[in-house]
């Protein structure tokens, strides 16, 4: 399963996006961590070289400013609504890297402690 970009979710619930919609791209706005998402319904490629592959040629792209504020409320909405931790999505592993040879390179999650649940909603429980 694909991991989650907290970015594209809040860009996602900025624009009311249909089901479908992806992030192409995004620009960072001066010295912040605010970022201009740029994104749309993209087709899969039928044939050739690329084929198979999300393609947003000639599709038209949405623009949306997405705050860090908002990108953090983001995976504070994830972590209450699923109760998985946002850093690992639930799985104990977190990214660790990647390498030209092995490719992403995982270790056990230090905000969980390798749980995969959400810190606070297990402080809570508990």
């Amino acid at each position: 399963m694909k991991p989650l970009n907290f970015i594209e979710e809040a860009a996602r619930k900025k624009l009311a996006a249909p089901a479908g919609w992806a992030m192409s791209g995004w620009e960072r706005v001066g010295d912040t961590n605010d970022l201009i998402v740029k994104g749309g319904i993209p087709y899969t490629v039928k044939s050739g070289t690329n084929k198979g592959r999300r393609s947003w040629q000639g599709v038209k792209l949405d623009r949306a400013a997405v705050t860090e504020a908002e990108t953090r409320q983001a995976k504070l909405d994830y972590e209450r609504d699923t109760g998985n931790c946002a850093v690992c999505q639930g799985s104990g592993k977190a990214w660790a890297g990647w390498d030209h040879i092995d490719g992403n390179r995982y270790e056990p999650c230090q905000r969980c402690g390798a749980t995969g649940k959400a810190p606070l909603i297990a402080k809570e429980a508990s």
